[in-house]
């Protein structure tokens, strides 16, 4: 040790020497760590097994900023991860799956094993322990690190599609996943979804369901995106030969879409997309418990009403509230390409859908003509539907207006005069003023 002028008395410090600090816990061991400037940085490391409910694996926590967890093993438990402050009781403390899908901060339990990081110092000890516990053993790895770390900086979670098994018809709990089964889908940092259920099936009924505890499920209120007046779903729903999209906003922890009765004549399956959109119904419904508060019945005289004092009856109005002025249709195209009139004089499109079945693609054709020639009269729209899959026009809320007459067909080419033949026809959905 060289000789220090400011330091008379001959203690080496951090400029010419780095101390050995001894551990004086029995969680682990201390090493000691040169950084660029000098001075010295401290971690602790320790490691043990978990083999029993309440079983807990711990290191000491003071000085230090992060704490890394790294978890293995075979075995079938939950794991807590828990922070002791200066009161000596342990409380559950956030933290990230640093290799995992799901980034968002978690306060357990965990079920897998995985690298964990927990972001904050101040805690006299940080543990890992079973908070339950089935079977096999947990390698637990800890290390309490001086070195600052950020939790990873999330504001989203990218939307999450998942395609779930084919061809369901056995009562099962979920058919969300790609293995239809009893375990419910985990729908944590997500806000909405969107399942479209593909069905060939002609009886049998699924439901839709959510919990937050993951056993005791109630009915989730879902809407069909084909139900032009928004009334909420919340009964088992009969299978039919569809591709209906049910909506719903997504306020709890898990969800499943559990077949409640066999179904016969075909089967299901679902395509879901979880988002991190809020929930926002198309369509806004009005509702009274009680039906003679909405009911009126009124006469007004034709000319200029200037002042009106006391309103004894109105006539008219229930019919333009039962349908808005809308009528609605619907059809299976042919296999060989005709025109198909939706009106035959001038009016506003305000929705249309097209299922197609096939496995190619084909194209729906829009006529702004009364009596057109397939193969000769050049469609005013045209639009691709994909194969296997439905589509839904876009078109605004004012709707699309046709001045002479509104009419379609379905072909299986792109030109604007084409009349191919497709193998299957398609399933039309419309409505228009």
């Amino acid at each position: 040790m060289s000789y220090n002028p400011n330091n008379p008395n001959g203690q080496a410090t951090s400029a010419n020497s780095a101390p050995v600090v001894l551990d004086t816990t029995d969680s682990g061991y201390l090493s000691t760590i040169a950084t660029n400037t000098g001075a010295s940085a401290t971690d602790f490391q320790a490691s043990g097994t978990i083999s029993a409910l309440n079983g807990t694996v711990s290191i000491t926590g003071q000085g230090t900023y992060t704490t890394t967890a790294s978890i293995t093993g075979t075995w079938s438990a939950s794991l807590v991860f828990e922070g002791q402050a200066q009161d000596l009781t342990w409380n559950l403390i956030p933290m990230n799956q640093i290799n995992g899908t799901n980034l968002l901060p978690l306060v357990g339990p965990i079920t897998s094993n995985g690298l964990y990081n927990i972001t904050g110092g101040g805690f006299l000890q940080v543990r890992v322990r079973a908070s339950a516990y089935t079977s096999g053993t947990v390698a637990v790895g800890l290390d309490s690190s001086l070195a600052q770390q950020s939790m990873f900086a999330i504001t989203s979670t990218p939307d999450m599609f998942m395609t779930g098994a084919s061809a369901q018809t056995a009562t099962v709990n979920n058919i969300l996943p790609v293995t239809s089964g009893t375990a419910a889908t985990d729908a944590y940092g997500y806000h909405s979804a969107s399942v479209q259920v593909v069905s060939t099936g002609t009886a049998g009924t699924f439901i839709f369901e959510g919990s937050n505890d993951n056993v005791n499920f109630q009915a989730i209120t879902v809407y069909n995106q084909l139900i032009l007046t928004g009334t909420p779903i919340t009964a088992a729903i009969t299978a039919t030969a569809s591709q209906f999209i049910y909506n719903f906003p997504v306020s709890m922890r898990f969800i499943r879409l559990r077949i409640a009765t066999t179904i016969t004549g075909g089967s299901i399956q679902a395509f879901t997309k979880l988002s991190q959109t809020a929930f926002t119904p198309s369509i806004f419904q009005v509702a009274q418990a009680t039906t003679g508060n909405l009911n009126t019945t009124s006469t007004i005289a034709s000319g200029t009403v200037t002042t009106v004092s006391t309103v004894t009856a109105i006539t008219g109005v229930n019919a333009v509230a039962t349908t808005n002025g809308e009528t609605l249709g619907t059809g299976i195209t042919t296999a060989t390409p005709a025109t198909v009139s939706i009106k035959a004089t001038a009016g506003r499109l305000h929705f249309m859908s097209v299922g197609n079945p096939n496995t190619t693609a084909v194209y729906l054709k829009l006529f702004n003509v009364a009596t057109p020639t397939l193969g000769t009269t050049s469609a005013n729209m045209n639009f691709y539907i994909p194969a296997s899959s439905t589509i839904f026009m876009p078109i605004n809320i004012s709707g699309l207006f046709f001045s002479t007459a509104i009419v379609y067909a379905v072909t299986g080419g792109p030109s604007l005069t084409d009349n191919t033949v497709i193998t299957t026809g398609c399933e039309v959905n419309y409505s228009f003023i």
